[in-house]
């Protein structure tokens, strides 16, 4: 029996210099929590387990708290940013706005259809249906030789 509790002393000894597997701090645990741990030196190691299982279990609750207050507010968020998107890119089917062309030329908006749809095309044809091939001569030519 005695060498017994000598193995106990020894273990929570390792225990507080932080020598112990999960394994023998269970095992400790278990053995605190027994009717054979009743001598007087175990007193303080069932206090300080006691003390971290306590300081744990309060950890955890307010870790799970927060947690719950953090789900909240993400699904407040998520809501929040459903109801944006739809108000923005719904507006045009609330609000009966109409879906004109429009342009900017020069400083001016123009919104005339037949107008903007002209110039589009206009310069559609300029990018591909231009003749020459561009290469380095030419380009000079146009950054040096402007009228």
């Amino acid at each position: 029996m005695t060498q017994d509790i000598n193995q106990w002393l020894d273990l929570a000894e390792r225990y507080f210099d932080g020598e112990t597997t999960d394994e023998e701090e269970r095992r400790l645990r278990h053995f605190l929590a027994s009717a054979e741990a009743s001598d007087a030196r175990f007193d303080g190691v069932k206090a300080v387990m006691g003390f971290l299982v306590v300081g744990k279990r309060m950890r955890q609750k307010r870790l799970s708290v927060a947690k719950r207050q953090w789900e909240g507010w993400a699904t407040i968020t998520q809501v929040a940013a459903c109801v944006a998107f739809v108000l923005l890119v719904g507006r045009p089917f609330f609000t009966g706005a109409p879906t004109d062309c429009m342009m900017l030329s020069k400083g001016q908006r123009i919104t005339n259809e037949t107008v903007v749809m002209t110039e589009v095309e206009a310069t559609m044809s300029d990018v591909f249906n231009h003749a020459s091939v561009p290469n380095v001569e030419g380009q000079l030519h146009e950054i040096f030789h402007r009228p």
